[in-house]
C-alpha cells in the first residue's frame, strides 16, 4: 500500500499536483500495521473509520439543475458500451423504472407526491434512458456502416455463423434490436451514409435530428431569418434565435421566453410551429427536444 501511495504521489507531481498529507488518511480492509510514509517521509495516518461527507444527489441544499447535470455526467456514464447491448422491452422497462426511482429520489419526491414522470424529467432535464440507449445504438450502427467493407467491425456485423439455429425461440441478436430501432424512427440503413435525412416530413428522433437542427432546416425552407443574440427584434420581421446547449425532454414541450414579461412559459410543438408560421408536422411517438431561447415576432403580440 505504501508503494502504491508513493507511486500515486509521483504521478500527481508529474502533472503539477500535490498531495496534502495533513488532510490525507487511509482505511485498509487488509492487515496493515500502523501508518505509512509518503515520498517525502511524512506519515499518513491509518484510521478505523471515516466521516461520511454526505450525498450530493439527495442534498436539499443542492439545486435540481445541478443534480440533473451531475446525473447526466456521472450516472449516465454507466451506459458506456450500451450501444452493443441487445436489450428487450422488458429489460428496458426495468432500466426505465430504476432510473425514475433515482430521479425521484434526487428530487425529494415519492410516488405519494403524484408527480408525473415527464414532470420529473422536465425538472431534471433528462431524456428517457431507453431513448439514450437507442440513440447510442443507431450512432454506432451508422459508424460501422460507414466503415470500409474489409474493416473488422464491418466484417463482424455481416458475419453469419454456419449451421442452423437451435430449437426454440431464437435468442435476440443485436441486428434484431437495430432493425426494431430503425422501424421506430422510420429510417433505413442507407440514411446512415448521409448522417442526416433531408426529408423533414419523416419521423425525427434523437438519433438523427435535434429540434435546433430541425428549425434550421425549416427556417431555410420558409425564409426565416436567424439573428445573433446581440441584435434586437424588429417590427414586421419574422425572426428567431436559439441557444446551443441541448437539453432533452420526453414530451412535446418547449419553453419559450416572452420578451415582454421575461418569463418562461411552456408551449406545445404544434403551437411553436404555428407561432413561426410553419405548417404543423406530425411527429410520431416521444421525441427529444432542447430547451432554448426563442424570440418570435408572434410572441411580441402576446
Amino acid at each position: 500500500l505504501e508503494e502504491k501511495v508513493q507511486l500515486w504521489q509521483r504521478a500527481l507531481a508529474d502533472n503539477g499536483l500535490r498531495l496534502n498529507v495533513k488532510k490525507t488518511k487511509f482505511i485498509s480492509s487488509e492487515q496493515c500495521s500502523g501508518s505509512i510514509l509518503d515520498c517525502q517521509g511524512e506519515t499518513i495516518e491509518k484510521v478505523e473509520e471515516f466521516r461520511y461527507l454526505g450525498r450530493i444527489l439527495c442534498d436539499r441544499r443542492c439545486s435540481r439543475t445541478l443534480k440533473g447535470k451531475l446525473y447526466r455526467t456521472v450516472v449516465r456514464a454507466a451506459l458506456y458500451g450500451s450501444e452493443c447491448w441487445a436489450l428487450g422491452k422488458a429489460q428496458e422497462r426495468q432500466l426505465h423504472a430504476a432510473e425514475m426511482r433515482m430521479l425521484r429520489w434526487a428530487c425529494g419526491w415519492t410516488r405519494r407526491d403524484r408527480v408525473r414522470n415527464e414532470d420529473v424529467r422536465a425538472v431534471m432535464k433528462t431524456a428517457p434512458i431507453q431513448l439514450k440507449m437507442r440513440e447510442q445504438r443507431l450512432m454506432w450502427y451508422g459508424h460501422v456502416l460507414r466503415r470500409p467493407e474489409d474493416h473488422p467491425t464491418r466484417l463482424a456485423l455481416d458475419f453469419e455463423a454456419p449451421g442452423k439455429r437451435p430449437r426454440g425461440a431464437p435468442r435476440r441478436r443485436w441486428k434484431d434490436v437495430i432493425k426494431r430501432d430503425l422501424a421506430e424512427v422510420g429510417a433505413t440503413a442507407d440514411d446512415a451514409l448521409d448522417r442526416m435525412r433531408p426529408n423533414l416530413g419523416m419521423p425525427i428522433s434523437s438519433s438523427h435530428m435535434s429540434l435546433k437542427e430541425m428549425l434550421e432546416r425549416i427556417a431555410a425552407q420558409h425564409d426565416l431569418t436567424h439573428i445573433p443574440q446581440r441584435d434586437r427584434l424588429k417590427e414586421g420581421r419574422q425572426v428567431y434565435w436559439f441557444g446551443t446547449q441541448s437539453i432533452y425532454l420526453d414530451r412535446n414541450i418547449v419553453y419559450v421566453l416572452d420578451t415582454q414579461s421575461f418569463s418562461w412559459r411552456p408551449v406545445g410543438m404544434e403551437e411553436l410551429l404555428q407561432l413561426a408560421g410553419i405548417s404543423v408536422l406530425h411527429l410520431p411517438g416521444v421525441i427529444p427536444f432542447i430547451i432554448v431561447t426563442f424570440f418570435f415576432q408572434a410572441i411580441l403580440s402576446v
